[in-house]
């Protein structure tokens, strides 16, 4: 709604775009490989076995699954890379939040953590899009800010 992007329009989103291989997989069944992989991988050397995992369950190619294996892999070492030592952690992390118009917004955090003073939301995408709508992250990082009075900002991360 549009009372829920102006109450969420105060935290900033960055995007950033991870490189991709030319002609790399694509589409539905790819980005829920990668999202089931990034759910359950506790490190980047476990994206390989996963990709196995998940990319049978989702009846994937060999192709689809190196190329999930290696999204999911930059994409772990990227933020191990940008999240300060010791801060708190967590995974597809439940939110909901009831904005001042009364609407309920619900869903789950794909991976956040607090440095203390500032909640990092995390919103996987393994699309490109010239505009990115960035109001569902922003409305996930409002739920954190208002349920922890910590403030808290979105970072979009393109696979």
């Amino acid at each position: 709604s549009a009372a829920a992007s102006t109450e969420a329009e105060h935290i900033p989103v960055e995007t950033v775009t991870l490189p991709v291989a030319a002609g790399r997989p694509t589409g539905r069944k790819f980005g829920r490989v990668v999202h089931d992989i990034l759910q359950h991988a506790a490190s980047p050397d476990e994206v390989v076995a996963m990709a196995d995992v998940w990319g049978r369950r989702h009846a994937a190619s060999d192709i689809e699954r190196a190329a999930a294996a290696e999204a999911s892999r930059q994409a772990l070492e990227y933020v191990a890379r940008i999240m300060p030592a010791g801060a708190e952690r967590h995974r597809e992390l439940p939110v909901m939040v009831r904005l001042e118009d009364g609407t309920v917004v619900d869903g789950r955090i794909d991976f956040a953590w607090c440095s203390g003073n500032l909640w990092t939301v995390v919103d996987y995408k393994t699309d490109r899009r010239e505009k990115r709508n960035v109001a569902q992250v922003q409305l996930y990082a409002l739920a954190l800010e208002k349920a922890t009075k910590i403030p808290a900002r979105g970072l979009v991360l393109e696979l």
